[in-house]
């Protein structure tokens, strides 16, 4: 009973020196070298402007208009028969 009660009590000595070194190692690293600022500051893909005339731009947003209907109506179709 007191030899697994001393080592018990060895153990949580171990833990807190652990933690206590983990901590001391914790606050001397500022941030990971594995972390570039410039890949943080790359911009995003989807900020881009696109380069087309109006006409062309209207014409897409029509031809799939006109898909989403026509698959729109399938469906319909499909479940009212």
């Amino acid at each position: 009973m007191l030899v697994s009660r001393i080592q018990e009590v060895n153990k949580i000595d171990e833990n807190q020196n652990r933690y206590k070194i983990g901590k001391q190692i914790m606050g001397k690293i500022k941030f990971s070298p594995l972390i570039n600022a410039s890949k943080i500051a790359t911009q995003s893909v989807w900020k881009k402007q696109v380069n087309a005339s109006f006409r062309k731009v209207v014409a897409f947003d029509l031809l799939f208009m006109v898909l989403g209907a026509l698959i729109g109506a399938g469906i319909v179709t499909a479940v009212l028969r």
